[in-house]
């Protein structure tokens, strides 16, 4: 009787330890049994497709930003550009007319200038910005000294007619250089903004994109934790169960067989499956592995240890 009870409380403490020492272990005999381990993938899976997919989303967004900062960047580039390319034309091309204009001082006080010596004066100043000047090609020096003969021989209201509109068209050029000047000046101011608003906006998606990463680290490590609880929570249901089978199995045993301790032992098993929700696995297998112990020990009908217990002497 002894080696029956014993027998029946090994096998409960072998599926007791498999439920708490082997986690994955499967019961495919139990329709309703769900695998900790089975949880914890599909939980795990499905928390890693979600940030892959959040990931993706992320980069996507990162980078069609980033596109979009570049594009807008490349046009301000193209419209600054353009603002120093027509100032720089404007510039070259009043260079280029102020160098004719000094060569036609030059040669128009060239012959004349033991006259005054204002006039020599003049005429070595032209010499002298000559010097700082573009030259002037051959072509257009020929040009230049035929305007002046040209104009030699026109009355002086009318080549001051003349000049009055040339300095006129002189004064808006330099309106037009001062405009592009401005204009060059105000992108520069604005280069300066938008690399500002852009460093700025850059990195506050950069801060977002490394919350939303700390948001999903978390997410994954709280669907872990969900998993592993669910897990516990499972193993711990069919600790209760098995604890609830042998119970009852051993009470009835107990009944039939009329043994005290079968009996005890049973309401023990019913009262550790009541508590065994709330302490900690190893101490459930503890107390079974001393039901073990005693059972193994003691005598079922007698209560007393078998292994001190006097042998009925041999019949004579």
């Amino acid at each position: 009787m002894r080696l029956i009870y014993s027998t029946s409380l090994m096998i409960f403490i072998l599926v007791l330890s498999g439920c708490t020492m082997m986690k994955g272990i499967k019961f495919p005999s139990l329709p309703n049994n769900k695998t900790g381990d089975s949880t914890g993938t599909v939980a795990g899976a499905a928390a890693t497709a979600a940030a892959v997919d959040r990931m993706d989303e992320i980069n996507k967004r990162n980078e069609e930003t980033r596109a979009a900062l570049e594009l807008e960047y490349a046009k301000f580039r193209k419209e600054l550009s353009d603002a120093y390319e027509a100032r720089s034309k404007i510039d070259d091309d009043n260079f280029d007319r102020i160098s004719e204009i000094n060569f036609g001082i030059f040669k128009a006080t060239e012959e004349i200038t033991s006259l005054d010596r204002r006039v020599l004066i003049a005429n070595l100043k032209s010499r002298e910005n000559m010097a700082r000047l573009m030259p002037v090609s051959e072509t257009k020096k020929k040009e230049i000294i035929a305007d002046i003969e040209l104009d030699r021989k026109k009355i002086e209201v009318e080549i001051v007619k003349r000049y009055e509109d040339r300095i006129k068209a002189g004064e808006a050029t330099a309106a037009a250089y001062a405009k592009a000047d401005a204009l060059v000046k105000q992108k520069e101011l604005e280069k300066n903004k938008l690399r500002d608003q852009q460093a700025e906006l850059l990195a506050k998606m950069k801060a977002a994109q490394d919350a939303e990463r700390e948001q999903l680290r978390k997410e994954a490590a709280d669907a872990v934790a969900v998993a592993k609880e669910k897990q516990r929570l499972e193993m711990i249901g069919w600790i209760v169960k098995s604890l609830l089978g042998v119970g009852i199995a051993i009470l009835l045993l107990g009944f039939l067989l009329k043994s005290p301790m079968f009996i005890v032992s049973g309401i023990a098993c019913l009262g550790l499956a009541y508590v065994a929700a709330t302490i900690p696995f190893w101490v459930v297998a503890t107390i079974m592995g001393i039901f073990v112990l005693v059972m193994v020990l003691v005598d079922p009908k007698t209560g007393k240890i078998s292994a001190f217990s006097k042998k009925a002497p041999p019949p004579v």
